[in-house]
C-alpha cells in the first residue's frame, strides 16, 4: 500500500500554468495505474492519456504505508495532499482531497441510508439488460484478482475464532433452508 506521486512529463516544463502532478494512493502497489482524477476539468483528458499515451507518466512512491487497512491508506493520501496544498496549487491535477468515501467516513452523503424499493427495482432491471461478459473480460478479471490476492493468505484463524465461526454457521443452517430444499 503506497501513497505516490505521479507526473505528467510533456507538462513538466509548461509556463501556460497547467498542471503536471497528481498525488494519489495505491492498495495494490500497480505499475500501470496512474490515479483517478476525479474533476470535471480534467477527468476525460487523463482517462485519455492514461489509456492512450502511458508511457507519458511517472510513478514515483512517496511513501509505503504499514498498515493494510484501507483507512489508514486514505488518511495518510489525505495528510500528503493538505501538506503539498494540492487542491490550491496549479501544479496538481488533483482538485479536492483523498476522502474516505465507503470506507468509513461519516461525512459520507449515503451514510447510514437504504436504497428505496424503486431504486432496488431500478437497478435490479438495469442488471438485467447487461450484455453478456465476453470470455476474454472473464479472463481479464480472474487475472486482475488472482494479482490482487486474499488478504486472508497465510494467515491462520486461532481456535476461539474457528469455535465462534463454526458456532455461527451451525447457527445459520438451522434458522434457513436449503434453497433446493436438500438437508443440511
Amino acid at each position: 500500500m503506497i501513497v505516490y506521486e505521479v507526473i505528467y512529463k510533456p507538462w513538466i516544463n509548461n509556463t501556460e500554468g497547467k498542471p503536471w502532478r497528481y498525488v494519489g494512493s495505491d492498495l495494490y502497489d500497480r505499475t500501470d495505474y496512474f490515479g483517478s482524477v476525479s474533476s470535471v476539468e480534467w477527468k476525460a483528458f487523463w482517462k485519455h492519456e492514461v489509456k492512450n499515451n502511458p508511457q507519458n507518466f511517472e510513478k514515483n512512491t512517496i511513501v509505503t504505508c504499514l498498515s493494510k487497512n484501507r483507512k489508514d491508506l486514505l488518511e495518510l493520501e489525505e495528510h500528503i495532499q493538505r501538506e503539498y496544498d494540492v487542491v490550491n496549487s496549479n501544479m496538481f491535477f488533483n482538485k479536492a482531497y483523498a476522502t474516505k468515501g465507503c470506507f468509513g467516513d461519516t461525512n459520507n452523503h449515503r451514510h447510514g441510508k437504504l436504497h428505496s424499493d424503486e431504486t432496488k427495482r431500478k437497478m435490479s432491471e438495469s442488471r438485467k439488460n447487461r450484455k453478456p461478459m465476453s470470455e476474454e473480460t472473464r479472463r481479464k478479471m480472474s487475472e486482475s484478482a488472482k494479482l490482487r490476492g486474499s488478504n486472508r493468505l497465510g494467515k491462520k484463524l486461532n481456535d476461539e475464532s474457528k469455535a465462534k465461526l463454526k458456532a455461527s454457521i451451525k447457527a445459520w443452517h438451522a434458522n434457513n433452508e436449503h434453497p433446493r430444499g436438500i438437508a443440511w
